[in-house]
């Protein structure tokens, strides 16, 4: 990290801090970001369970849906603390959410636009294979 990096960094957690006002509302604000962060792993976790260990349906649902309930449970306590400061990290995650889903959508239009308006390999040899070549040094 650099030293810009750091002082960004400083000056974003105090300035944090202190629009907080209170520990009570710093605190629902970290309450709200760990619960909906444990929810999340646990939601990856059975999607890896099924995707990429192969386990079958009722095992991953048994394993991963024991630790969803329970994390569930700490969401539904903590969401009822989004006034008090819970929602500094919805913010946040939706700010970054929109930032990711933009640059993504943004890649998809490219990506389409340019193998729409590509000419085919074989098409574009097929147009130069005629064509005269001016007489010179040829590089190596």
């Amino acid at each position: 990290m650099s030293v810009p990096s750091i002082g960004l960094l400083m000056t974003l957690t105090v300035g944090l801090t202190l629009a907080f006002r209170s520990s009570d509302n710093l605190a629902a604000a970290f309450g709200v970001a760990v619960s909906l962060t444990m929810l999340l792993t646990s939601v990856l976790m059975f999607l890896v369970m099924r995707e990429i260990w192969g386990w079958s349906l009722p095992a991953s649902l048994l394993v991963a849906g024991l630790f969803i309930v329970v994390d569930l449970s700490f969401v539904s306590a903590n969401l009822m603390k989004v006034f008090e400061g819970g929602y500094v990290p919805l913010i946040i995650a939706a700010v970054i959410f929109f930032l990711i889903w933009t640059w993504r959508r943004g890649r998809e239009l490219m990506l389409q636009r340019l193998e729409r308006d590509t000419l085919p390999l074989a098409t574009f040899i097929k147009q130069i294979h005629g064509k005269s070549r001016v007489p010179g040094r040829r590089s190596t």
